[in-house]
């Protein structure tokens, strides 16, 4: 396993925002490793969000790298917009 980490996959102030998606420097990642993201329940709260708002809001979230050295973090509310800051997981192999 190459890295573990949290991310914060920030979806603005407006409220109507369907996706977003977060950058993380990582040293060793390629655009060939395996990159995995998920949203830990209960999660880490934030200035936006208490740990068990993660349930009801419909989000998706993927990982993947693009560019060596960084991974990158979707993130989608597939029900509705959401808005805020949420705590993500990810992972690379």
């Amino acid at each position: 396993m190459g890295a573990t980490g949290t991310a914060n996959l920030d979806f603005g102030t407006s409220g109507n925002m369907t996706d977003t998606f977060v950058d993380v420097a990582v040293a060793g990642v390629l655009t060939t490793s395996a990159v995995e993201a998920w949203i830990q329940v209960p999660a880490a709260a934030t200035a936006d969000h208490q740990s068990d708002e993660y349930w009801v809001e419909n989000l998706s979230v993927y990982g993947g790298c693009l560019v060596n050295g960084t991974i990158r973090v979707f993130g989608k509310c597939t029900l509705g917009s959401t808005n805020g800051v949420f705590v993500v997981q990810w992972v690379w192999n």
